[in-house]
């Protein structure tokens, strides 16, 4: 059996590589449109 704060930690880890993807086109996107504001 995996330790309890071993899956926490795989857990969080997979929320925070799926909530990065959203992050960086969040990013790109907020780039752009300051970019695009000048």
């Amino acid at each position: 059996m995996i330790p309890l704060n071993k899956r926490i930690m795989f857990c969080h880890f997979k929320f925070l590589t799926s909530n990065s993807l959203v992050f960086i086109y969040a990013l790109q996107w907020l780039l752009m449109w300051v970019m695009g504001d000048h």
